[in-house]
């Protein structure tokens, strides 16, 4: 089974812009419309707040993924609002 190629997506939106900023950084282009539907249904300052502390985060006190630990994020400032 072939390796499945990431999408190629112009950003029209500033949500679509940061969705392919996400995948770029965590490495995850195949994921792109996860990261879509996330900073659509998600305030910007929310999503993007979420993606800097796991990009800050230092990978030796990552116990999965940054993508898990972003996810986890955005969840938990998601119901502090």
């Amino acid at each position: 089974m072939g390796e499945s190629k990431p999408l190629r997506l112009i950003p029209r939106s500033a949500a679509d812009a940061l969705a392919l900023e996400i995948a770029t950084a965590f490495n995850d282009e195949v994921r792109l419309p996860f990261y879509r539907q996330v900073c659509c249904a998600n305030p910007h300052a929310i999503v993007y707040r979420a993606f800097r502390a796991a990009q800050s985060m230092p990978s030796w006190r990552i116990k999965k993924s940054r993508r898990a630990l972003f996810i986890y994020l955005l969840h938990k400032y998601a119901h502090q609002g």
